[in-house]
C-alpha cells in the first residue's frame, strides 16, 4: 500500500513553461525585484479523491522536507486538499520542471497540483 522511494520514476522534463507560471515569475521579478537564483518559500496547494490519498501524498511531501497541512474539504463536491511549504529555487528556466515534479506526485496518488506561490523573499 505505502509506496517507496524507487516507486517514483518522475521525469523532470516538464516541457515549455505554463503562461501562468511565468506570469507569477514576471510579478516577482517585476514588481518585488526578486532574485530568482536563491531559494525561498514555496507554498503548493493539491487535491485528492480521498482523505487517505491526501495523507499518503502528504507523507510523502513531508519526507521530502516539506510542511504540511491537511485540507477537509469545505462541501460535498470539494476535494481532501494538501498544502505543503518548502524552499525552492523556481525560476524561469526551470518552472516547468518544477511544476512537473509536483503534478507527478499528485498524479501517482489519483490527485491534481491545484496551485502554486512563492515568497518574494527569500
Amino acid at each position: 500500500m505505502f509506496k517507496r522511494p524507487e516507486d517514483y520514476r518522475i521525469s523532470l522534463d516538464g516541457g515549455s513553461p505554463r503562461p501562468e507560471d511565468l506570469a507569477l515569475l514576471d510579478r516577482l521579478r517585476g514588481e518585488h525585484h526578486a532574485d530568482l537564483s536563491r531559494p525561498r518559500r514555496v507554498r503548493l496547494i493539491m487535491r485528492f479523491p480521498s482523505e487517505a490519498l491526501a495523507f499518503e501524498a502528504g507523507r510523502l511531501l513531508h519526507s521530502a522536507r516539506f510542511e504540511i497541512a491537511g485540507l477537509p474539504p469545505s462541501d460535498a463536491e470539494e476535494r481532501w486538499g494538501v498544502r505543503a511549504i518548502g524552499e525552492a529555487q523556481v525560476d524561469h528556466v526551470n518552472v516547468a520542471d518544477f511544476r512537473a515534479r509536483f503534478e507527478a506526485i499528485a498524479r501517482s496518488y489519483g490527485g491534481e497540483l491545484d496551485r502554486w506561490e512563492a515568497a518574494a523573499a527569500p
